[in-house]
Parts: structure tokens; sequence; C-alpha cells
């Protein structure tokens, strides 16, 4: 029984991790960082998205290494997170 738990949790978060990572391209948040260390603050204003809603969402692309966070609740993004820029090759 225990070793279908691992399943389960793929099939409920399956869709969740599609679409943390569908929204985070379609904001153009990977744009927004230029190489720079950001603030939810300033990716909320770029994005035109709420701060509050902004920073649960910055968490969950964190949790799926899209973008790193630093001690200061500053982010950077991540190698991962570079492939969704708009320029990207």
């Amino acid at each position: 029984m225990a070793s279908l738990i691992p399943q389960v949790h793929k099939l409920i978060y399956g869709n969740w991790a599609t679409s943390v990572t569908y929204t985070f391209a379609e904001l153009g948040i990977a744009d927004c960082f230029n190489g720079e260390r950001r603030f939810v603050d300033y990716l909320a204003e770029q994005t035109g998205t709420a701060t509050e809603m902004l920073e649960r969402f910055l968490r969950c692309a964190a949790n799926l290494d899209l973008i790193e966070t630093d001690h200061d609740d500053g982010y950077v993004l991540s190698p991962l997170g570079d492939l969704l820029r708009s320029d990207h090759p």
C-alpha cells in the first residue's frame, strides 16, 4: 500500500506542475529577470499581477526549480527557468 502513495501524488500533482510551468511562461516571468536578482514587488509590477498572489505562485515555481530564493526574499532565475525566456532559442 505504501508504494502506491507516490503514484497517487504523481496523479494529483502532475497537473499542478504543468499549470505552474505554463503560467510562469505565459506571464513572462523569466523575461523579467535579465540576469538580475528580483523581488516580488518588481515582478508583480512587470507582470501586472497582485503581489500577494504572485508571492504564493513564486513559491510554487521555486518548488519546481524554475527560480531560486535567497535569504533576503529575493529571487533569481534558475537554469531551468532560463529555458522559459521568450528569447531562448
